[in-house]
């Protein structure tokens, strides 16, 4: 398996063959605290599928790292405090 990670930067864009070539799924990656991550979501949807030429599988993730780290922070306060 190989996930390649372009982090929706448009200097990759050109290399969107070599990325896209054989694969079997794609998961688009969006910041839900930030809009315009999830208004770039249909080009990045667009430019794969004229790449492919196939049926492919789209997953779409919703990340929240500040949450997270929120959560660890709290789980690891609760973990030093039960002790």
């Amino acid at each position: 398996m190989q996930i390649w990670d372009t982090a929706g930067q448009e200097r990759f864009q050109s290399l969107g063959v070599a990325f896209y070539r054989g694969a079997d799924c794609c998961v688009l990656v969006y910041d839900v605290n930030v809009m315009k991550s999830f208004d770039n979501l249909n080009h990045w949807r667009e430019e794969f599928l004229i790449q492919v030429f196939l049926f492919i599988i789209l997953l779409l993730c919703g990340m929240a790292i500040s949450l997270l780290l929120k959560i660890s922070v709290k789980l690891m306060q609760n973990i030093l405090l039960s002790g």
